[in-house]
């Protein structure tokens, strides 16, 4: 397996955790709306957690290289901390602060993988 499928493989692997985690917010929300709002942060950093790592899957299939990735990840993460949760919605900013701490898990997994002999 190369590392670029190696990579894919882990990333469908945590984009099925999101789905499992997205889908048991559903429920919640369905039986108690009240009782799994307070607890909607789950749901937004696996939604983000979602979007971000799609599109990195997205990218690794096109044919971008995992240094390409780890360099437009490096940007994601500056540009969302220099940037700063500015918006009047509560929502809009744990949203963008969660996908912000998704390309920053991009972005140390990806590294670490480069770097670590035992993968």
């Amino acid at each position: 397996m190369t590392e670029i499928e190696t990579v894919l493989t882990a990333i469908d692997d945590e984009i099925r955790s999101c789905d499992v985690t997205l889908a048991k917010f559903i429920r919640g929300f369905a039986d108690d709306p009240a009782h799994e709002l307070e607890w909607g942060v789950v749901a937004f950093d696996a939604a983000a957690t979602k979007h971000v790592l799609s599109k990195v899957a997205g990218y690794l299939r096109d044919g971008t290289s995992l240094d390409d990735v780890l360099t437009f990840a490096q940007h994601k993460v500056n540009a969302y901390a220099k940037r700063g949760s500015k918006s009047t919605s509560e929502t809009s900013n744990l949203m963008r602060d969660s996908k912000m701490s998704a390309w920053a898990h991009v972005l140390s997994t990806l590294s670490f993988r480069r770097r670590c002999p035992c993968t």
